[in-house]
């Protein structure tokens, strides 16, 4: 098991999110084995293994639609694609599917 999966393993247990379910849904969004994979579409870019989305006002060098991402960067400060932020976006993706679910990543249907 690399740094990426032991960390999301943990922090999912953490809030109680089933870590096998959050190890399939990155392993379908940005994977577990770089910190800020991107994924360059239409709509926006996505980074980190849980490809939070940017994209519309104020990132429309990516896209035309705003996504996770750009609330992540309001609420932290963090730069769109720095692999230092791998934690703290896997801590913001993980916080949300516990709020609101896993169907904001389409990479979650496709996994169950």
């Amino acid at each position: 098991m690399n740094e990426i999966e032991s960390f999301i393993r943990d922090a999912a247990s953490d809030r109680g999110i089933d870590p096998e379910i959050a190890i399939r849904v990155a392993q379908s969004e940005g994977g577990i084995t770089e910190y800020a994979r991107v994924g360059k579409f239409p709509t926006g870019w996505s980074w980190y293994p849980f490809q939070l989305h940017y994209g519309g006002p104020g990132y429309e060098q990516f896209g035309t639609v705003a996504g996770m991402g750009n609330g992540f960067t309001t609420l932290t400060g963090w730069k769109h694609g720095d692999p230092k932020a791998l934690r703290d976006s896997t801590r913001y993706a993980l916080n949300r599917a516990k709020a609101s679910g896993w169907g904001a990543w389409y990479g979650a249907a496709h996994v169950g």
